[in-house]
C-alpha cells in the first residue's frame, strides 16, 4: 500500500506505473521468483481539504495502478478503499483498516492457487 505522496505533483504521479513496475522486477528478482504475487492497495482520498481533494493527482496514480494489474497475470488490486472512513485526512478508521488487511488476504489466497 503506497502511492499517496506519488500523488501530489503530476510530473511524480505519471512517472508512477514505471516506478512501480521497476520495484515488482526487483523484488522478483531478489527474491528469485518471477512470478511472486503482488496485491495493490488501490489509493483513495479523503477530500478532507480545502479544494476537496488530499490527493492532487490521486486519479493519475489509481489509473497506473489498474494499469500495471492488468498489465501483470500475478497482480491484484484491492479496490474496497474508496468506501472506507478516515480516522484524519490520510488514515482508514479501525475498521477500514481490518476490512483492508481481509481483502489483502483474499487477493493474495487467490494468486497463490492461480
Amino acid at each position: 500500500m503506497q502511492g499517496e505522496s506519488d500523488a501530489n505533483t503530476y510530473e511524480i504521479a505519471n512517472l508512477y506505473f514505471g516506478n512501480l513496475k521497476r520495484l515488482i522486477d526487483l523484488m522478483r528478482a531478489a527474491l528469485l521468483k518471477d512470478d511472486l504475487p503482488v496485491v495493490i492497495g488501490r489509493i483513495s482520498d479523503s477530500g478532507n481539504d480545502a479544494d476537496g481533494k488530499v490527493w492532487d493527482y490521486g486519479t493519475v496514480v489509481r489509473w497506473q495502478q489498474a494499469k500495471f494489474v492488468n498489465q501483470d497475470t500475478k497482480a491484484a488490486l484491492i479496490t474496497s478503499t474508496d468506501s472506507y472512513s478516515y480516522s484524519d485526512k490520510w488514515h482508514y478508521d479501525t475498521s477500514g483498516y481490518i476490512d483492508f488487511g481481509k481483502q489483502f488476504a483474499i487477493e493474495m489466497e487467490r494468486l497463490l492457487k492461480e
